[in-house]
This record gives structure tokens, sequence and C-alpha cells, in this order.
């Protein structure tokens, strides 16, 4: 009937563990007198604890009746207790304000016993125990052997399978306690009796069964049961025990009515409270729907987009901006994470998979997402001819190559782009935008312009169509990075709609800029070659302007960007066309090669080069140099071994030249910032009276100009050159941008947080100290566009250092065979030097050699996006617009089934994580209305307060007096609501009155409120109180003065029915 498998229990207390049970295992017959023996902290009490339910066992299993316990919730233990367990506690444990009989009653009442069957049982059950004529008294006035007879006879009330007597006879005499155990041994032969008791005298009278336990375990057992093994179900319990609400309600409704005057003068300031709360709430919500009608215009202007990878940047910023006071007195200096912190917050979305619940599941989300927005990374080659007929490639801009600086190539990268991908929503776009000339893109070949309003063009947008000249706009960004002044001349364009439509552009696709060498198996990159790209640019495909339009008067949403828009059929057949291509085929097949080296991409140690094919001996030419006859394979033995060595002493890894690279890059920076706060041209004073040195964007020029031509500076430049053949004055210009690009952008960023030392918005300035210098290093060296920077300068120092090496082995070679047929021959050194010869031109060389020398930072899907092709079904980022504010929070929760679902399929990594950009902004929008109800509210919400004091100080006593009282309601299986229910019933009626009083008030004040605000500045219905809002502050009147009660009942509820008992 009852067993114990490998039932184990441990308690931790601070550092402590003490395991109680260690892998019990006990089976017991339906009819028994079971005595568990053992020494103080055995585990005995444990045991019984958790064969009553009281306590919940770590692991193992208890089973009842063949069903497991396992799956058991609160509910079913509770239920489980009352009909199936009778406890005997040696202390009684008899409520003392409690008949005798309404004692016994007690388990009959939660298990919904009636009140006459109720009565009926218990007196049956007393009179069995010897109680009849007692059960009107209370407690105290019995003796102890009575007292544990009533325990007894509550323990029998309900009829229970099991009786667990925990020391029934240690607070009696020795004749009371033959009398209660002579009980116990009657009641055993109908039901299980488990007893535990130190008295191993008692147990051997009157158990018929002995077990005893030591350290947790169970070290003998006199008679042993072996059930009959059956299937054990795992189930929960299916009766349930419960006090009725109405009968809790009832009794304390009539409580009220006993005391009127505190009922009604309690519901008179809660009232009060509420109306002034109710009053406010109206406002704000008039003020929020007032708001949210603008909002919802400016809508789809602000998608939520999931990007494949994401970095929490803002948290990073504010906390390098953290002016924290430290209370450390130590000289102990403290790490701070910054970029640990950042790196580690990078979180990578699958949204491959994404996509496919999405359109698996779309119709879910159909009134609620008016167009989702796949973007990729690949992006359409657009190139036009400019005004000296060369071709210039507009799209993807080039303009970001002259940037340095991270924080300003950021500010720039947002709008330096005029090609966009335009959303799949006619209807939208047609109910935002005026089409001012021809008609909207709908082929993969056509695109619109996008002017800001009806007679205006950015000049960015004149340079991005290549009207005017594309190399001015880069070389005015070039002359700001490094300083220099720019002077600009330029007048005004005036255009016709006509003349903006009939400019000429053409799709040339990525991977057509690159040719198949055949002879060493590579790709070459002829962007560069003008001949090449006028081919490819004559047979390009045409691109056609069909349409101008710009965003209607009045349309607060904008949901394209000003600029040329193209449909998402350009982006499709730009993939479409990749992906048929050889060069991408080669690819695909290929994940581990590179296509354009042939090399494996992790492999940047060896050439495949075969310096044999590169050189060309002419052994006629080699003969007629010498008066005698040579050796032909003599000399191309020679020759080739010579060469082989050649071959294999040259390698293309960049990654020691872009370590030197970005080492004197440190060097240079931590020198400068150093050096300028030993002698700044500009300090200024903290609080502190701290001289601090400071740095004004007017200084920059003359700074780094300073620095470069000090003489440790050119040395280290001078050495560098010297290691890697690059000319000197290139090394300084470009070490120079990056300088002043460091400066720039750290005053840009220090005066976005923090602007109190800039005197001059035309000159701002910023603080810097010894302190800041390694971490605002550290940031701008790891930055992508200083990694992209290294990455060129690199390949072109290894690309240097492999054509001095190439060069300098043959003309050692020439020299050597000279220098040894010049001892035995008449050598004409000119024809020898004549008979080496290269196969490739200098600019076949270049490209031969690029191509091995760019290979160490290349990828897989690098590679293929270079080239146009990206999987149609992995897109780079998802952007869903929606209908409303609403259906933004069902999409929400439509990710988080998608992430519960790959959670619970073990696929954490497929977890999608991303930014509500829109909900920060439209929140922060929302906030100052907020703000100010929050703050009136609170004043108001003081009446509540008030009025709850005096409630929760009499009921926090009563609970606490109350305390066993609420163990031993858990011990006959009372559950933790039925506690609650009996000390909330009284409090909840009277915040119910109050809150209804106070919103009947309220809804009558808002009607003149109303007359009066529409008639001064035409606003309708700025006072409604929201049915959410009159019955959220019924709901918070009941709870204030629920607050008073529920908050004690709780705790005392939730103890652990163990621990509730114990008390005293």
């Amino acid at each position: 009937m009852l067993e114990l498998k490998n039932i184990s229990k441990t308690y931790n207390t601070n550092n402590f563990k003490q395991t109680a049970l260690n892998n019990v295992s006990i089976s017991f017959r339906e009819q028994e007198f079971a005595a568990i023996l053992g020494p103080s902290g055995s585990g005995k009490t444990t045991l019984l604890n958790i064969i009553g339910g009281l306590d919940k066992y770590d692991s193992g299993d208890l089973i009842i009746n063949n069903v497991s316990t396992k799956l058991y919730k609160d509910r079913a233990w509770d239920t489980y207790r009352n009909y199936r367990v009778g406890f005997v506690f040696q202390n009684y444990n008899l409520i003392s304000h409690q008949s005798i009989l309404s004692n016994v009653e007690l388990a009959l009442t939660l298990g919904g016993v009636s009140k006459e069957g109720r009565k009926t049982k218990a007196i049956d059950v007393l009179t069995k125990v010897g109680l009849k004529d007692h059960i009107y008294k209370k407690p105290n006035q019995l003796s102890g052997g009575q007292m544990q007879r009533v325990s007894i006879a509550r323990a029998l009330v309900n009829d229970p399978d099991i009786i667990l007597a925990d020391e029934p006879t240690g607070a009696l005499d020795s004749n009371t306690s033959v009398q209660i155990m002579e009980l116990l041994k009657e009641v055993s032969k109908t039901k299980l009796v488990i007893m535990v008791t130190h008295n191993p005298e008692l147990a051997k009278n009157y158990a018929t069964r002995i077990i005893n336990i030591k350290d947790g375990k169970v070290v003998d057992d006199t008679n042993p049961y072996k059930d009959v093994k059956s299937k054990v179900i795992e189930e929960n319990f299916t009766k349930r025990t419960s006090m009725s609400l109405l009968t809790a309600f009832s009794l304390s409704f009539n409580n009220l009515m006993t005391k009127k005057g505190r009922t009604i003068l309690v519901s008179l300031a809660g009232s009060i409270g509420i109306i002034g709360i109710a009053l406010i709430m109206s406002l704000s919500n008039g003020f929020q729907n007032y708001i949210n009608s603008i909002q919802e215009d400016t809508l789809s202007s602000y998608p939520l987009s999931i990007t494949s990878k994401q970095a929490d940047m803002t948290s990073l910023f504010l906390s390098m901006m953290d002016k924290e006071n430290s209370d450390d007195k130590s000289n102990k200096v403290h790490e701070k994470q910054y970029i640990t912190s950042m790196f580690g917050s990078v979180s990578k979305n699958n949204l491959k998979s994404f996509k496919n619940y999405y359109e698996k599941n779309k119709l879910l989300l159909k009134d609620d997402i008016s167009t989702v927005k796949y973007s990729y990374n690949v992006t359409p080659n657009i190139y036009t001819l400019d005004s000296k007929n060369k071709i210039s490639k507009l799209n993807p801009s080039s303009l970001m190559t002259s940037m340095y600086s991270s924080n300003v190539a950021s500010t720039y990268q947002s709008f330096s782009s005029v090609f966009n991908e335009m959303i799949d929503n006619m209807d939208k776009l047609e109910s935002q935008y005026d089409v001012l000339k021809g008609t909207w893109p709908s082929q993969y070949d056509e695109m619109v312009i996008v002017l800001p309003n009806k007679n205006t063009i950015s000049d960015l947008l004149v340079y991005s169509l290549g009207i005017r000249d594309y190399s001015e706009l880069n070389d005015m960004v070039t002359k700001l990075m490094s300083g220099e002044k720019i002077n600009i001349n330029n007048k005004p364009y005036d255009f016709t709609y006509d003349e903006l439509m009939n400019i000429k552009l053409k799709l040339i696709l990525p991977y057509e800029t690159y040719k198949y060498n055949s002879k060493y198996n590579i790709y070459e990159d002829m962007s560069d070659n003008e001949e090449y790209m006028k081919n490819l640019y004559d047979k390009a495909l045409n691109i056609k302007i069909v349409g101008i339009v710009t965003l209607k008067d009045g349309i607060n949403s904008m949901s394209l960007n000003p600029g040329v828009a193209y449909t998402k059929e350009l982006t499709n057949y730009l993939i479409d066309k990749s992906k048929n291509s050889d060069i991408v085929k080669k690819q695909l097949s290929n994940k581990d090669i590179d296509v354009f080296s042939n090399k494996k991409f992790d492999d940047n140690n060896k050439s495949n080069i075969n310096f044999e094919e590169l050189i060309k001996v002419d052994t006629n030419m080699l003969k007629n140099a010498f008066n005698m006859d040579i050796d032909e394979n003599t000399i191309k033995n020679n020759t080739s071994n010579t060469i082989s060595k050649i071959s294999s002493s040259i390698t293309t890894d960049t990654s020691k030249a872009k370590k030197d690279f970005l080492s004197i890059l440190n060097t240079l920076l931590d020198t400068l910032l150093t050096n300028y706060i030993k002698n700044p041209l500009k300090t200024s004073k903290l609080l502190n009276n701290e001289e601090v040195a400071i740095l004004e964007m007017n200084d920059i020029e003359t700074i780094i100009n300073n620095f470069m031509n000090n003489e440790n500076t050119i040395k280290i430049l001078k050495e560098l050159e010297n290691n890697y053949i690059i000319p000197y004055d290139i090394f300084n210009s470009t070490y120079t941008n990056l300088l002043k690009g460091f400066l720039t952008s750290y005053i840009t960023l220090y005066n976005q947080n923090d602007s109190s030392f800039t005197t001059d918005p035309n000159n701002m300035a910023a603080p810097i100290t010894n302190e800041v210098i390694n971490q605002s290093i550290n940031l701008y060296v790891n930055s992508s566009v200083i990694i992209s920077t290294s990455d060129m300068m690199a390949s072109k120092m290894t690309e240097a250092v492999m054509q001095k090496t190439i060069l300098s082995e043959v003309s050692s070679l020439t020299n050597n065979l000279i220098s040894t047929f010049s001892k035995a021959f008449n050598v004409d050194e000119k024809k020898i030097a004549s008979a080496f010869k290269f196969n490739l031109t200098e600019e076949e060389l270049k490209r031969i050699m690029t191509s091995f020398a760019s290979n160490s930072e290349k990828t897989y899907s690098n590679n293929l996006i270079n080239l146009g092709y990206q999987d149609i079904d992995d897109p780079t980022m998802i952007s869903f617009y929606f209908n409303s504010f609403d259906s933004k929070e069902n999409f929400i929760d439509f990710v988080d089934k998608y992430n519960d679902k790959v959670k619970n399929n073990g696929n954490n990594e497929d977890e999608i994580k991303y930014t509500d950009t829109t909900g920060i902004l439209m929140s922060s929008v929302k906030k100052v209305v907020n703000t100010v109800s929050y703050v009136l509210i609170a004043f108001v919400s003081i009446s509540l307060v008030v009025s709850s004091i005096m409630i929760a100080i009499i009921t926090y006593i009563s609970v606490l007096e109350r305390t066993k009282e609420i163990g031993i309601l858990r011990a006959v299986g009372a559950s933790k609501k039925d506690i609650a229910h009996v000390f909330n019933a009284e409090t909840f009626i009277e915040g119910f009155i109050s809150g209804i009083l106070g919103i009947g008030v309220t809804l009558i004040l808002c009607i003149p409120i109303n007359i009066i605000i529409n008639n001064l500045i035409n606003v309708k219905n700025i006072a409604t109180l929201p049915l959410y809002g009159g019955v959220g502050l019924i709901l918070l009147s009941v709870i204030l003065t629920l607050i008073a009660g529920i908050i004690p009942s709780n705790m005392a509820s939730k103890k652990d029915p163990v621990e509730a008992l114990r008390t005293e």
C-alpha cells in the first residue's frame, strides 16, 4: 500500500549541508503497527513528515497504492493529508480558541462534508476515544492524555489509510502513555500506524514491526514487507480540499456588520484616494489616446528589425561614461571590462530558421503585419559615366574608404548610401507618396527617385547619381579627415523631372568584375582595369528611372528614405544571376577553398605560384652570351633549382605586416596622448582643483603636425619604410589621418555625453587623462574601420615585400650566373640579363600578387557576398512593419512562442534576440505624461496607504499569534488559499466598497471636465476613464486593503508546515 523508494533528503543551512535521509527504501502493509527508532538527528521525524506530505523529498519516490507522488503539486499534497493521513503530534497541536468538537470537525470542513454530517462524525469518533462528555470544552480544560485523545480523534475522523504518530507519549506520564499506546494498537488492526519514538520498550511491547534508522539510513527492520510489484502510475491526485469562499465571505461580512463604525470610516478614507487617482488616470488616458492617434500615423517609419548579429553598444557607452563614486580607499586599480562586455553581448540570430517559421505561420499575424522586408548583404553595383567619360561606381558608395575615425564613419554611414530597396507594399507607398512624374517601378530593372519635397534634391543625391563628379565628394571627405580646409565653389544645379529620369545608370553584376586565370587557376579582380570595365559597362543592364516621388503633405510617416529606391525583384535578380555564375558555383562546391587564390581559407603560408612559369629563359640568347658552347641542360637544372628555392621561401601571410602596422599605431597613439598630457596646449581645473589637459578641435592640426615632425616619430616611420619598401610619405600620410581621426572622434564622442568643457560650439573640447588612454586606444584600434584599414595596408606591405623578394632573387640568380661564367668564359653580361624575362606584364603580376596577398582575411560567406550571392532563405535582416502598436505586441508574443519552441527542442542557439528600437523611442514620448501622472497618483495614494495602516497592524499581529494554527490547518489538509481566505475576506469587502464609491463619483465629475476642455482647446473626451482603469482602481482599492492582511497571512501560509508547527 505504502512504499518509500530510494528516498533522499538534504538540508542546506548556510554553508552546512546535512543529509537527513540517504536512499531509504521501505514498504508498509495496509494494516500494521510500525515503530521507527533511532537517536536524535537520525532522520526519524523527517521520514514521518515526508510520508505525511508535510515535507518534500529531494529524490526517489513515495508510492501510495501503486500511484507515484512525483507529479504531486501543493494542492494534491493538501488533499493527500486530508483524506489519507491523520497526524498525532507529541504536543497535541490543538487550536486553543476552538472547542474540542470544532478541532475534530476541522478536517471534515476542509473535506466538504455538510455541517450536520461533520457534527455526527466528530461526536462519533470522540465517543470512541472516551471524550463524549467533553466535546464543548476548550483544550486547556483537558489533561495531557485527554488532549492526545482529541488529537487521535482528529486523525481518525476522516477515516484515513495512514496514522502518523510523532512521539505520541513524549509529553505523558507512564500510565497515560499505556492508554494512548493501547488506543493506537487498536487502530492498527484496521489501518497502517507509523510511530516515531525514542522508547524501545514501548516499540517492543506494542509495535508489530520495528525499523531502526541511523544517520539517515535503515540499519534494521524486524519484519520487512516484500510487496508484490505492480505497475506504478504517475498521476496527480484528483480530489481537492477547499474551504468555501461563500463561507469565508459570509463570516467576514457578519464580522464587519458588528463593527459598522470602523467599516464606514475606512471605506470613506479609501474612496477619497480612489477619486483622486481615477481623475488623474482619466486625464492621462485622454492624453495617451491623443498621442497614440499621432504616433499610429508614423508607425510604418519605424519597423522592428531583427538582424543576424548584434551587439549592445548602448550599454557599453553608458557604462563607460558612468562616473561612479567608489568608496574603495585602497591604492588598487580595478579593471573595468568594457570591451569584454561588449564582445560578450554580441549575439547571433538564426534568421533562416525564423524566416521558415514565420512563413509557415504568417497567417496568425495577417491582421498585424502590413509588410515584411527581407534584407541581404548583397547590393547592386550601379555605374555611370562621369563628366570625363570615365566609368564611375555610384553604389555601393566608396565614400567611407576615406573615413578613418570610427565615430565619424558611423555618422556618415547612416546617410552615405542613397540606393535602397523599397518595401513591398504598394498600397502603403501610394497612401504616403505623391508621384510627381512617371510611375512606380514594377520590374527588376526600374528605380524611382525619392525627393524630400517636390522642389528639392540633396547634393549627396546629385553626387550619388553621377551628375556631379563623385571623386569631388571623396576628395572633400579626405581633406575633412586630414584637417585640411575645404574650399567649396560649386553653384547649385537646377533640374527638370525629365532630366532626372533620363540619367543613365547601369548594373554590373559583382562576379563579372573577376576574370578567370586558367594558367594559375585563380580569379583576378579587374575592377581597376579601365578597358575591361569599359567592355563590361557597354554590355551591362540598363537601369531605368521610371518615376519621381515625394512625401504627401500632412503625412508624418516615411517608408522610403530620400534617394533612389529599387524593388526586391532587383535583389532577387542579382542573387539568381550570381548563383548561376561559374565562380559562385565553384565557391559553393568548395567551401574550404578560396576561389580567388585557389588556396584554403586557413592557409596563409605558401603561395601556389609556379615561379618557373613566371620567368622565361631564352637559351639561344644565353648561348650567344658565351664564346663557347654551354650545356643547356645544366643551365636549366641550375636555374630550376634556384627558382625552386625562391618559391619555397616566398609566403603570403599578411599577419606579421598587420601586427606591425597596428603595433606602430598603438605606439603613436599612446606616445601622442602621453606627451600631450605632460605638455598640453590647454588645461582646465576640475571641481577638486586638479588640473587636466584639454583637447580642442581647432588644435588638432597643430598637435598632430608637431608630433609627426618629432624625431622619434620620423625614426619609427623610417624603420617601417625600410622593412616594407613602402615610401615614408605614404606611412606618414596614413598615420597622420588615423591620429587626426582618433582625436576628432574622441572629442565628438565625449561631447555627446558631456559638453561642460566646450565653451565655443564651433570648437568642441574634451579632457584627456592617463586613466582613459588605454581604454580609448583599444576601442579605436578594434573598430571595424581600423581593422579594415590595417587589412588593406598589411596586404599592400606584404605585396611590396613579395615583389621586392622576387626581383631581388632573380637579380641574384642572374648575378651569380654571370659571376660563375665570367671566371671561365668571355661573357656578354647584357645578353645574360636579357635571357631572363617575365612572362607577365607588371599589371598582371600585380593582380596575381594581390589575389594571393589578400587571402588571410577572406571567408567562404564573405566571398559569396562579394560575388553578389546570398542564400535567399537566410537573410541578414528581417524588418516587420506593423498596423498598430497592439500589432507589434502580438508579434513580440509570436517571437516569444518561437523562442519557447526552439528552447524546448534543445536548440537554444536558434533563439531570436533583438532590440525594440521603436518601442524605446515611442515609450520615451509617453514617459513624460506617465511620469507626471505617477507623481500625482503617488501623492493622492497616500490617503489610501493611511487608511490601510491600522488594518495592517491588526492583521499582522493576528497572523503572528496564529502561526501554529496555520501549521495545524496545513497538517489536516488546508491549502495555502484556504488559510489566506480566512484573513483576506474581510479586508476584501472593505476595499471593494471603497473602490465602487470612488469610481462612481469620478464618472460623474468627468462630465463637466470634458465640457470645459472641449470648449477651451477643442479636444474631445480628454477625461476618459478606461474600463480597465475603473476595474483596476477597484482592484487597487481591494489590493491596498488586502495588503494589510495578505502579506502577513501569505508569509505564514507559505511557511513550511513543519516549521509552522514548531512555533509556540
